[in-house]
């Protein structure tokens, strides 16, 4: 009975308080009364179903309904925490933790509780040592979006942000790469932090269409998901990117990277400068000045032409 009731689509399948606890893995239910339920609890539920086929998709259980009305769920319903219904449930099998959602029942307080309680795939956010292996990523993957996440020892929050950052990576990653860089590491090797000029931790920046903007707002899965996804169709707008690339020295430039970074080190091998990072006024500058040399030599040979 239950099997098939996993393969409906269309609406939450309803389970049985027994048949749910019985489950292995983690499960996300709803206990209500189909009888009580006003419209607006129905609407949500409803609202639901694609982030239940989405978990499906994803290998997971559905979100599963406890109905009161169901004479088999008579003992759960006794309990305190079940006065006020409908009443939203995570158990972390993992973890072992059981917990339910406090905040009123609608879309949006169901959607980030779920996402704050999203178990993350760790192996979704990878380390990155240097930009030069940031350069190389970002090009090989076709320059897709990627979002980093710079951390230090000293950083006392480090810990709990990173895994909202491991969660937007696993929500992430059909679309996005998310990396984390670990600047105790790099500080002796490759000065990557130093150079993005970081003034505290945790430091987060979206890397997306050549340009970098950094997350200055309250870190949390929903938030960073939300900011994330907004940078990206802002900046995908060609004259929000053209804005941007006028006034930025922050403009990720390969061929500068090719042409000027490779031989831009110091005696101890260490970069002189960011290669993603080129000035870009002082090199407008010297090809100006440039420019400038080229005509007066072309003049000059040009007055030796007619002298001859």
């Amino acid at each position: 009975m239950f099997i098939c009731i996993l393969t409906a689509a269309l609406a939450l399948p309803t389970v049985t308080h027994d048949e749910l606890v019985a489950l292995p893995g983690d499960t996300i239910s709803i206990y209500w009364d189909s009888k009580d339920a006003n419209a607006t609890v129905r609407d949500v539920i409803d609202s639901l179903n694609s982030v239940s086929d989405e978990m499906v998709a994803r290998g997971l259980h559905p979100i599963m309904l406890v109905d009161k009305q169901d004479e088999r769920n008579v003992a759960p319903f006794t309990l305190p925490e079940l006065k006020e219904l409908p009443f939203l449930v995570v158990h972390l099998a993992t973890a072992n933790v059981t917990e339910g959602m406090l905040a009123p029942f609608t879309i949006e307080n169901v959607v980030h509780f779920l996402m704050e309680r999203i178990q993350a795939n760790p192996l979704d956010l990878r380390s990155i040592p240097s930009e030069e292996d940031l350069l190389d990523i970002y090009e090989e993957g076709g320059r897709r979006p990627t979002l980093l996440f710079f951390r230090s020892r000293t950083c006392t929050t480090c810990a709990s942000v990173r895994i909202f950052v491991e969660r937007v990576a696993t929500l992430m990653r059909e679309t996005s790469d998310v990396f984390e860089v670990d600047c105790d590491e790099t500080l002796e090797k490759t000065h990557f932090c130093s150079r993005m000029q970081i003034r505290g931790f945790p430091y987060i920046a979206l890397l997306h269409e050549d340009v970098f903007t950094v997350y200055n707002g309250t870190i949390s899965t929903v938030e960073l998901l939300e900011w994330t996804r907004s940078q990206i169709m802002d900046i995908s707008s060609e004259e929000r990117r053209k804005e941007w690339r006028g006034r930025s020295n922050e403009i990720f430039n390969s061929e500068y990277y090719e042409e000027a970074g490779k031989n831009a080190y110091d005696a101890k091998g260490r970069p002189k400068e960011w290669p993603m990072k080129p000035n870009i006024r002082r090199t407008q500058q010297k090809v100006t000045e440039l420019e400038k040399r080229v005509a007066i030599i072309e003049e000059l040979m040009g007055a030796l032409v007619e002298m001859d």
